[in-house]
């Protein structure tokens, strides 16, 4: 029963974790370093104007914010404060 239960709590875990890479938002500049270092560098307290995170102590920061097709974003304006980065 302890097993099943653990299973259990593990499961409830990684869907919580998985589930909310579904709405995590995209990244909107270009990556420049894939660790979690850069990304607080500016993240952790808003640097520049940079979204600051809800959730600083999370591992792995691209495993659910993937990189915006800049494709997709090409005809949006950049803001000229922040190269690279769109409103």
């Amino acid at each position: 029963m302890k097993s099943q239960n653990a299973v259990l709590i593990i499961m409830m875990a990684m869907l919580l974790v998985f589930g909310a890479c579904k709405k995590a938002p995209e990244v909107t500049h270009p990556i420049a370093s894939r660790s979690d270092a850069s990304c607080l560098s500016c993240h952790q307290s808003g640097i520049n104007g940079a979204p600051v995170t809800k959730h600083p102590k999370y591992p792995d920061c691209l495993r659910c914010h993937k990189e915006a097709d800049r494709n997709k974003t090409k005809g949006e304006k950049e803001n000229p404060a922040q190269p690279g980065v769109r409103p």
